[in-house]
């Protein structure tokens, strides 16, 4: 019963005001990450970035995923980062294999970066970004 209740209020919740179904086009949700960071498109895979200033060892963390969203086995992947801080300074990690995830640390979490992420899956290089804003001094 529950559950039809939520289902039910899911779809009353739904605005379809801003928005036409008439002209036959296709209409898609997305999906919430499964871990709460930011989705980027590469290739036939998403990255899921999640970077948490406040772990100890794996702050820089990044899930390979399919198109729906579901996890991939990283085991036979390979990554790393290269950090780029706005002041110039550049430092490489290796990302380190987890359960489920890639993973690195990030020593300086006051300073904004770009982190340039490559992962090669089957012998191809995956590409993409993630910026960081800092948390300032």
């Amino acid at each position: 019963m529950l559950l039809v209740l939520l289902v039910s209020s899911a779809k009353a919740q739904h605005d379809h005001s801003s928005h036409s179904h008439d002209d036959g086009a296709t209409h898609e949700h997305k999906a919430e990450p499964p871990h709460g960071g930011e989705i980027k498109d590469v290739g036939k895979y998403h990255f899921e970035i999640v970077f948490d200033a406040f772990t100890a060892n794996e702050k820089l963390s990044v899930w390979i995923l399919k198109s729906n969203l579901k996890v991939i086995d990283p085991k036979e992947f390979t990554g790393k980062v290269k950090i780029q801080y706005a002041d110039g300074k550049e430092t490489e990690k290796t990302l380190t294999i987890g359960t489920e995830k890639l993973s690195c640390n990030v020593e300086d979490i006051t300073k904004a970066f770009t982190a340039l992420i490559v992962v090669t899956i089957k012998g191809k290089e995956y590409h993409t970004t993630y910026s960081y804003k800092g948390l300032g001094k």
